[in-house]
């Protein structure tokens, strides 16, 4: 096990001499826009906000059911928003879709 872990040490660190080698040859507006993109992340991101309402608020989807056809169309539209120009549902083949309404057991006698 310990092996494993030092294993990957070893690796992490090997990637991360790589990454700042490679950013001590970017030019000054490379590392702006890098510089840029993390702020974005760390400061301004949607992502758990965006996570939340797929999980949350729509719940569960399987291929084909009004769930998945939700989803698809608040993705759509929430790329739209942020600017995306071009954000479009594409549709392909996928058979029958189905959904999970109602279920009822009735006892006929005693277990």
């Amino acid at each position: 096990m310990n092996r494993f872990f030092t294993a990957f040490g070893l690796a992490a660190a090997a990637l991360i001499f790589a990454s700042a080698t490679a950013e001590a040859d970017r030019s000054p507006s490379d590392l702006e826009v890098l510089n840029q993109i993390r702020q974005e992340g760390f400061h301004r991101s949607h992502a758990l906000q965006y996570l939340e309402h797929l999980t949350e608020d729509i719940g569960p989807r399987l291929t084909g059911s009004p769930a998945m056809r939700a989803a698809n169309d608040w993705t759509r539209d929430a790329l739209v928003e942020m600017g995306l120009s071009k954000a479009r549902l594409e549709s392909y083949e996928f058979g029958v879709g189905w959904s999970f309404g109602r279920c009822s057991v009735t006892e006929v006698e005693p277990i």
